[in-house]
């Protein structure tokens, strides 16, 4: 229960409308495969996560485990 209550107190740290669309985009893959799935997170980046960058959306996660540099 313990672990419960962190990871709840952790996802609710991140921004309202980052959660939502994560919840929701859940929700859609119920029963799906991975290649729909995938599609499906492709065309949410283009559409309804558009405006928010990671740093936007994710800015309390990052700001608490940091971002690993991109491997080039």
């Amino acid at each position: 229960m313990e672990k419960t209550v962190e990871v709840a107190a952790g996802i609710a740290k991140n921004r309202p409308e980052g959660v939502n669309n994560i919840k929701q985009l859940l929700i859609e893959h119920t029963g799906n495969s991975l290649e729909e799935q995938f599609w499906t997170e492709i065309e949410g980046r283009q559409g309804r996560f558009r405006g928010l960058t990671v740093e936007e959306g994710f800015s309390d996660f990052l700001s608490r485990k940091g971002r690993k540099p991109a491997v080039s």
